[in-house]
């Protein structure tokens, strides 16, 4: 496919969702356990990281707890934080305490929720922030996307901006 760079997302069930999530009417099954049925199993890693290396194809991903951060530590150079978390400050802390870029989605925040996570990441001693404006719906039609927050955002916090791009098409 001759990719640059490939994304994972590390996750538990047990630490996602609650077993009491209510079912959703496209799956049979209860959502927790579906979701730990696709969970990236840890072990795979190092070796994923190593094919990436191999394929010179750029390995990150996505923590969704601290274990999850402390794993992808040893194996990629820079942590990749999904909008939804963004409000998780404990998380961003302990992703920031590793002094690696991180690269977050801001998704629905708000610009308080935003400047939030810069100071959660800045107090834990990482300014080697970027931003990525990213509306939150799958696809996201073009109307939403506000791209003009991608120069708010770099002005407010004086970080690299992108987008993280949901759209269809180009």
């Amino acid at each position: 496919a001759r990719a640059d760079a490939v994304k994972f997302q590390i996750y538990s069930a047990e630490t996602l969702y609650s077993r009491r999530t209510p079912r959703h009417s496209g799956y049979d099954k209860d959502l927790f356990d579906l979701i730990k049925e696709i969970e990236t199993p840890r072990t795979w890693l190092p070796e994923l990281a190593d094919y990436c290396a191999r394929k010179e194809i750029l390995f990150f991903a996505t923590p969704f707890d601290d274990d999850a951060v402390d794993e992808l530590d040893e194996v990629s150079s820079f942590f990749k934080i999904a909008s939804f978390e963004l409000v998780d400050l404990p998380l961003l802390r302990h992703c920031a305490s590793k002094g690696k870029p991180m690269i977050i989605s801001t998704g629905l925040a708000t610009m308080e929720e935003i400047e939030d996570a810069y100071l959660a990441c800045r107090d834990a001693g990482n300014e080697q922030l970027a931003f990525l404006q990213c509306a939150s719906m799958y696809p996201s039609p073009a109307s939403i996307m506000n791209l003009r927050s991608m120069e708010t955002i770099r002005r407010a916090f004086g970080t690299p901006t992108g987008l993280s791009d949901h759209t269809r098409g180009i």
